[in-house]
């Protein structure tokens, strides 16, 4: 099990690259870190630090540190972008970048699936609150609404299968 004092050694040998911005400058650290101490997470106030290539670590409630925090959804679309990694931040913990397929199915899918389904059932409470037959179909607009709509409800027909849902959940997860 690597420690936060082994994070700590492992970091010593990152070099960060000083021409690239703060969000692109945490992607490239935990990439590197994926690779150096794969599935560990790199604490907020080390990110910042190595990121910057400071010498003093930060607290974790300095506002620099509390800004890169902010950040994350950058940084992870950066991780995404540049290096095929998914981001995974567990508050208090700090952050880390995927390693692998498995690490992306084991802790990223089920995640994704989880959010998707409960969209889907936010957007099958309000497709089931409309009436299509009431709409108006006076103008060219009002058509484009209604027919929409109409595709709407039968695309989450489709979806609306509980087979589905059951697919898509984690093994071991039961439906809700």
């Amino acid at each position: 099990m690597v420690t936060h004092v082994e994070i700590t050694r492992a970091l010593k040998s990152y070099k960060t690259d000083e021409k690239l911005s703060l969000t692109a400058r945490a992607a490239h650290l935990l990439d590197w870190a994926a690779k150096h101490v794969p599935t560990k997470y790199v604490p907020f106030n080390l990110l910042y630090k190595h990121s910057m290539g400071q010498a003093q670590t930060p607290q974790n409630g300095n506002k620099d540190v509390l800004a890169l925090r902010r950040r994350s959804q950058t940084i992870r679309q950066a991780l995404e972008r540049e290096y095929n990694r998914e981001l995974l931040v567990q508050s208090g913990m700090g952050m880390r970048a995927t390693v692998d397929s498995e690490d992306v199915v084991k802790n990223k899918l089920p995640q994704r699936t989880s959010r998707f389904l409960a969209a889907k059932a936010a957007l099958t409470k309000t497709v089931e609150r409309v009436d299509i037959k009431e709409l108006p179909r006076r103008t060219a607009e009002d058509k484009a609404w209604s027919d929409w709509a109409a595709d709407v409800a039968q695309t989450m027909n489709q979806l609306g299968n509980g087979k589905l849902d059951t697919k898509l959940l984690p093994p071991g997860e039961v439906q809700k």
